[in-house]
């Protein structure tokens, strides 16, 4: 149109067809932007949000819930008793090799000072703690829960009574398709673990004399048939059958066997087997599989029992095999 009628040509950029592409580009990436921010807005949401811990570990730890404490990085520490020799041809990350003999008190009826400190720099060494849950792993075999139960027992000494068993040894762990490693682990340093005169859940000579006296406390021997010398009054549990031939115990025939032997739970226990290792065995599946919260352990077993001549014994009845 002619000049002078207020009207002039639109710019170009004005023109619908530019508009609308501009418009898409611009809103296309809006939403880019929005989208990247919610996704950054969920992952941070979900890296802050707290994650579940795993179950509590059981006195009959299972491989797979051993795993899931490794992998939720809960601490717990592992204790590998076998031979050192099969300690590195593999093992379970992060577990410490422990010379169980050495950690074993001799089963005399006092633990003496030099023999505390011994085991005591052991535990410390091993990076047992009072409060930290410890996995005891040993050979898959019914000897391999004999001597890990023990270990605990050992533990207990020193007031570290969170301490279990992985159920089934080493092979079950690999029978579940675990990691095994073949570097020597190191556990950090802790405070120095110190065992106590006298220690916990240990019962002397002394204290079983008094047993016979008094009735708030019974004895329980757990030596395998056919043996010739009875205690009197003891109370007699077959606990150890229960302990399978590949280390893995039978719940229900440990409750069988805890109620054939007359054990209440609210008693006072004082175990007591052929030796230290099967009696320590014994306190451990009363203790920790059987809720008997007052066992307690003669480490001195029969042998050393029968050498005090005013400890009384009885004569067992031969059950003649004639019909």
């Amino acid at each position: 149109m002619p000049s002078g009628t207020g009207w002039s040509p639109a710019p170009v950029w004005m023109h619908t067809g530019l508009v609308s592409t501009r418009l898409k580009k611009v809103l296309g990436l809006a939403a880019a932007i929005v989208l990247l921010l919610g996704a950054w807005g969920c992952k941070k949401t979900q890296d802050d949000a707290p994650v579940a811990p795993p179950p509590e570990l059981r006195s009959f730890v299972s491989p797979s819930l051993l795993r899931e404490h490794l992998m939720a990085a809960a601490p717990v520490l592992l204790l590998d008793i076998r031979r050192a020799a099969d300690y590195d041809q593999g093992h379970i990350p992060t577990s410490m090799n422990v010379d169980f003999e050495a950690l074993l008190p001799t089963g005399k009826n006092r633990l003496r000072k030099r023999e505390r400190r011994v085991i005591s720099a052991l535990l410390t060494d091993s990076g047992v703690r009072k409060q930290l849950d410890a996995v005891v792993i040993a050979g898959s075999s019914r000897e391999g829960f004999i001597r890990a139960a023990a270990t605990c027992w050992v533990l207990s000494l020193a007031g570290a009574d969170k301490c279990h068993v992985l159920e089934g040894g080493i092979e079950s762990w690999h029978r579940a398709k675990g990691e095994m490693v073949k570097d020597r682990y190191l556990p950090k340093r802790t405070q120095p673990l110190e065992i106590p005169a006298p220690p916990p859940n240990w019962v002397t000579l002394e204290d079983l004399r008094e047993t016979m006296i008094e009735t708030e406390s019974v004895m329980l021997d757990l030596r395998d048939d056919p043996i010739e010398d009875l205690i009197p009054g003891a109370l007699r549990g077959h606990l150890l059958d229960a302990i399978g031939v590949d280390g893995r115990v039978d719940r229900e025939a440990l409750k069988q066997r805890v109620i054939e032997s007359g054990v209440l739970v609210e008693t006072r226990v004082l175990v007591l087997g052929e030796s230290v290792v099967d009696g320590a065995a014994g306190w451990f599946l009363l203790r920790h599989g059987a809720g008997i919260s007052g066992a307690t352990l003669f480490p001195g077993g029969f042998r050393l029992y029968k050498t005090h001549p005013q400890l009384p014994l009885q004569r067992a009845k031969k059950v003649s095999s004639v019909p």
